[in-house]
């Protein structure tokens, strides 16, 4: 029988609350904290990892960059060492400050 996935539960009236937080999560299975992360700094660490996507050739050349579109024909999986090479260098990450425009 499948089930639809409705909205997720905001829980963010639950923050200073963990047995809340705790019975939410045993009760749901996640909980959903909206703006828990600085969405500007998120945009540059997406930025960066596309970065190196695109240096390694995992994107489609003459794409807008922050569109991600991969290359298919590119394709490789963990334990190819192209694989490991770029995911390696996307943990080493260290995102650049946000611009403030």
């Amino acid at each position: 029988m499948a089930r639809t996935m409705g909205e997720f539960r905001v829980s963010n009236d639950a923050l200073d609350d963990p047995a809340e937080l705790r019975r939410r999560l045993d009760d749901e299975g996640y909980i959903f904290i909206r703006n828990l992360q600085d969405p500007d700094k998120l945009w540059s660490l997406r930025l960066d990892m596309l970065e190196v996507l695109r240096d390694a050739g995992w994107l489609v050349d003459g794409t807008e960059l922050m569109d991600g579109i991969a290359d298919t024909s590119r394709k490789c999986t963990e334990g190819d060492p192209e694989y490991a090479d770029v995911y390696h260098t996307m943990y080493k990450l260290e995102s650049r400050k946000p611009s403030s425009s």
